[in-house]
């Protein structure tokens, strides 16, 4: 599946508007400054946009990482 810069941009403008972002650590939640929410949910998007297989109209991303 290849995504189009169109839907890329479509993507992005959406995110822009509606993005929530939360971290917890330990089921503790870190407060994040916006700089912080920008940041992380660019890295993750920019990853998943990057990956295979992702769909193109992506409402939601869950990550969890047990150590």
């Amino acid at each position: 599946m290849k995504t189009s810069a169109i839907a890329l941009r479509q993507l992005d403008n959406k995110l822009e508007v509606m993005s929530e972002v939360n971290l917890k650590v330990n089921d503790e939640k870190v407060p994040l400054n916006d700089f912080m929410e920008e940041m992380l949910k660019n890295l993750v998007i920019g990853y998943l946009k990057a990956a295979k297989g992702i769909p193109e109209d992506m409402k939601s991303i869950n990550v969890y990482i047990k150590l």
